[in-house]
């Protein structure tokens, strides 16, 4: 949902630009969850990619980290719901009402728990981050969608950065590192080469197509044509050293 975020704010290309020239300059989470919190904490890493309430809960914990929400940034809910055999459905239905009440959804705000109510009106005026607010962005994204969506962004993940890295950050290196004194006819060729190596292999038509394909279930995630993207940005590789030469 963070990279999808991205892609939501940026657009197609220019998130993928993004998301790939980020993972040029950094590093990749050796595991998921909040245990890269203490990395940051121990000063062992200056920022990464959060979920909200993992930061949050580590500074109320007292570990020297802060935390910032984008510019624009993806919600992801969290579900309360009544079990179909529910020994006490009063006493269930009771508790939903008072989790989506005012008061209730105003303790979510506690520093402790660090999530986000639902109700606009549980946001005091002085909240450190209110996704209601004036001016603030948060992306139209169709939760319906959200599986066949976030299954294809993890496949272009995996073979466009995850199986690419190390090349991808010693290819740009080398390529900025050249960037400010060249001229002409060399920084065009620079230039390209740069674009060449963060685009997707796949445009926006394609992504939507495939997504399509995998919500009506005529297409599997486990099917999708990793071996053709693979193929072009082999291909692609071959273009770049050409115009680096």
């Amino acid at each position: 949902m963070i990279y999808q975020s991205i892609l939501s704010s940026e657009g197609w290309d220019a998130g993928w630009s993004l998301i790939m020239e980020l993972a040029a300059k950094g590093e990749l989470m050796s595991s998921g969850g909040g245990s890269f919190i203490g990395e940051l904490a121990a000063g062992q890493r200056g920022a990464a990619l959060s979920i909200d309430f993992f930061a949050k809960s580590a500074r109320m914990g007292g570990e020297p980290v802060g935390f910032r929400y984008a510019a624009s940034t993806l919600l992801s809910p969290a579900y309360v719901a009544q079990l179909a055999r529910a020994p006490h459905p009063q006493a269930a239905q009771q508790f939903i009402e008072f989790v989506l009440s005012d008061a209730g959804q105003t303790l979510l705000l506690a520093p402790d728990v660090a999530r986000l109510p639902v109700r606009p009106s549980a946001y005091p005026q002085d909240a450190e981050f209110n996704p209601f607010a004036a001016g603030v962005s948060v992306p139209a994204f169709d939760l319906s969608e959200a599986e066949s969506r976030l299954g294809l962004l993890a496949a272009v993940f995996d073979s466009h950065v995850g199986e690419r890295q190390p090349q991808l950050k010693q290819t740009l290196a080398h390529i900025d590192a050249m960037l400010p004194t060249a001229q002409g006819e060399a920084l065009t060729r620079l230039q390209q080469a740069r674009d060449l190596l963060l685009s997707p292999a796949l445009d926006a038509a394609a992504a939507e197509a495939l997504v399509a394909e995998i919500k009506a279930g005529t297409l599997d995630v486990a099917d999708l044509p990793r071996a053709q993207w693979s193929a072009q940005l082999a291909q692609r590789e071959q273009e770049i050293a050409r115009l680096l030469e």
